[in-house]
């Protein structure tokens, strides 16, 4: 994955996650609102209109006509307001014995005031049963908005930590291995690195540019001509039997074959071999040669149809 690519995922993230976190509030705040504004409509009102007729009925002595003319309008406020079933029928006994009740009757009196308590404890719980719903939606926003937040901070966590490996640690170890390097540790190189596409590119590159210039002032040494080990390895290649041989015609070395050969021949190809390497003619089959530049002469045993060929 590209730099850009796990940035923008990250950084979007982040981005929407507050996005959401603002979303919620406002989506609480517009739902506890009405919430609130219900209680006041439906039920402090209808409360207002019960104290306002409860009011009349408390005036010492006989009620007048202003004191009919205020009952009248608190009950319209009430009719007006009915938000509950509860309120129907109290109402309706409010309306039927409240003329009796404002003329001074007393059992009629004792059953409106009795129906205005009981109207009031219904706007009473109903008050309370919608201050419970508006508590219960402000907890429950509470509670996702802070679960918004936590999931915020984890990602932001994983997102710190996913640049500092990726990002971060890898350009460490390229500062690191190219101050080791000028510092004389010609082998230091840059390890692999896991993160995004630049920056495995980029430890490569680094890595290719120093193999290149510290080969250049690194002289590159031959192995020495007289290297059994390489000798031998590159001897022991060949199939067919080869010996090399010294001035002296003593074996230096030779592949399996070749010492198989030398050590199962008769007399007169080992004292051939020995007059090919001092100037005479090699023995039939066998082809002495000397290495120019060298005391050592070549010793192989010629295939079958190595004369035809010829």
């Amino acid at each position: 994955m590209k730099i850009t690519t796990e940035t923008t995922l990250g950084i979007g993230a982040l981005l929407a996650l507050q996005l959401l976190t603002a979303l919620a509030a406002i989506g609480l705040l517009a739902r506890v609102s009405p919430a609130v504004e219900r209680i006041l409509e439906e039920n402090v009102y209808s409360e207002e209109a019960v104290e306002d007729m409860l009011t009349v009925f408390t005036t010492p002595g006989v009620l007048g006509p202003d004191d009919e003319a205020a009952f009248q309008r608190a009950f319209e406020r009430a009719e007006g307001n009915v938000t509950e079933d509860e309120e129907g029928p109290l109402l309706d006994i409010v309306r039927e014995d409240a003329a009796a009740a404002l003329t001074g009757d007393r059992t009629a009196r004792r059953r409106v005031v009795q129906a205005l308590q009981d109207l009031a404890d219904v706007n009473r719980a109903s008050m309370q049963r919608s201050d419970e719903r508006a508590r219960r939606l402000g907890a429950a926003g509470a509670w996702a908005a802070a679960m918004l937040g936590f999931v915020g901070f984890l990602v932001s966590v994983l997102l710190y930590r996913r640049l500092t490996q990726r990002l971060v640690l890898p350009l460490v170890h390229m500062d690191l291995a190219l101050r080791e390097v000028a510092g004389g540790d010609a082998h230091r190189r840059v390890p692999p690195l896991d993160g995004p596409v630049e920056t495995v590119r980029l430890g490569t590159n680094i890595n290719r540019v120093l193999d290149r210039t510290l080969a250049r002032k690194r002289p590159v040494a031959a192995p020495p001509a007289g290297d059994r080990a390489v000798l031998l390895h590159v001897v022991d290649r060949l199939t067919g039997p080869v010996l090399l041989l010294d001035a002296e015609a003593s074996v230096v070395l030779g592949n399996r074959a070749g010492l198989g050969v030398w050590c199962d021949a008769e007399d007169a190809v080992v004292s051939g071999i020995r007059e090919a390497v001092a100037g005479g003619t090699p023995p039939v089959g066998w082809r002495v040669q000397a290495i120019p530049g060298t005391k050592l002469w070549w010793v192989e045993q010629e295939e079958p149809g190595d004369d035809a060929a010829e």
